[in-house]
């Protein structure tokens, strides 16, 4: 079964490069053409005649790099917040950013449009980076993890100039330290009895 679907999953690709080797009328061809062809590189040299191919690569590759970059610190920031801080409609103001996933992006096109040229940023990277800098999808992943994976007894060492990581250190060494000495003296026995059912006499 597993095999049966790895197929018909690559299939729709392996046909996509069938198309690509093969002439243009290839595509409307019944039965569907399934051999591959010897047309790729005057295809493509086509595409390069046609449009700056590399430089909409380079485009693609900044705009999503940049996004992804924005979208981890801010969405990092805002499920902090979510997850550890205490302020006025908190929880209200969760819910209203969960909300705003249940709008459908196509709503969102035309005014983005319009706020897009009144800030004059038509055909600029901003018009692409900007609107996508963070999303409610990434704030609610990200709140969900901080809650449980950073411990708030961890905001119990900051102060208004920040992380005293003397401080930290000192007490996360002090903690580690009685695990490490009761394995330095039982080690033998804690291997012992990892490995005495992976051992057959």
């Amino acid at each position: 079964m597993l095999v049966l679907g790895a197929l018909v999953s690559i299939f729709p690709f392996y046909w996509m490069f069938v198309i690509a080797t093969n002439d243009r009328g290839a595509v409307f061809h019944i039965p569907p053409m399934l051999s591959i062809g010897g047309e790729f590189l005057n295809n493509f040299q086509r595409v390069l005649e046609r449009t700056d191919f590399f430089r909409a690569l380079l485009n693609s590759l900044f705009v999503s790099s940049m996004v992804t970059v924005s979208v981890v610190f801010f969405c990092t920031l805002a499920g902090y917040a979510f997850a550890k801080y205490d302020f006025p409609l908190k929880n209200a103001l969760f819910y209203f950013v969960i909300a705003t996933l249940f709008v459908p992006t196509q709503l969102s096109v035309l005014p983005t449009y319009i706020i897009m040229a009144k800030l004059h940023w038509i055909d600029t990277y901003k018009a692409l980076i900007v609107p996508a800098m963070v999303n409610a999808f990434g704030i609610f992943w990200m709140r969900q993890y901080i809650s449980t994976a950073v411990h708030s007894e961890l905001m119990l060492f900051s102060n208004r100039d920040g992380l005293d990581y003397g401080m930290i250190m000192s007490a996360t060494f002090t903690a580690t330290l009685p695990l490490l000495i009761v394995f330095l003296l039982f080690s033998r026995w804690v291997i012992a009895g990892l490995t005495s059912g992976a051992i057959k006499s």
